[in-house]
């Protein structure tokens, strides 16, 4: 039998799972079904090796309103940062704003290593809130901890 006769369908959706079920026994695969990855795992009607697997959507992520709350706010303070970086940046400060994305960079990766909460996407998200919120911080920190540097001395048009 042909390698790529063989199709294993990984879907939660049963509808979903049975039209494309439909579909592909029209056009003449032998076609299997498995509702996640576990169970696909174990399903014929080949070995693994000899299907071609379609994975859908299993369990989509559901974003609480939380999560949603703590990423909005997180964009709110991502647009500000991004605005505080432009004014380090027009103030020849680009060191330490770099050195504010380093920190808030690494504060976010600790975090995620960090197994204080559960649940990955709420951890991204509180995260990315957190993240954020930091980095514009230590932007504001940069912006009014350091003035604007000296102001070039403009050429004296009137002398001739």
């Amino acid at each position: 039998m042909n390698k790529l006769s063989t199709v294993l369908i990984v879907e939660d959706e049963k509808h979903l799972a049975d039209g494309l079920r439909f579909n592909l026994e029209a056009e003449g695969y032998e076609v299997g079904t498995a509702a996640d990855g576990e169970t696909a795992l174990e399903t014929e009607p080949e070995p693994a090796e000899n299907a071609q697997l379609i994975a859908l959507c299993t369990q989509a992520a559901t974003y609480g309103r939380l999560g949603l709350a703590a990423v909005a706010l997180g964009m709110g303070a991502h647009l500000a940062a991004g605005t505080l970086n432009q004014a380090a940046l027009a103030r020849d400060h680009a060191g330490a704003a770099a050195a504010a994305w380093l920190v808030a960079a690494a504060a976010f990766v600790g975090w995620m290593l960090l197994p204080v909460v559960d649940d990955e996407l709420v951890r991204a998200e509180v995260g990315y809130l957190g993240a954020a919120t930091l980095l514009c911080a230590l932007l504001a920190m940069v912006y009014r901890s350091r003035g604007a540097p000296p102001a070039e001395a403009a050429p004296d048009l009137r002398s001739g």
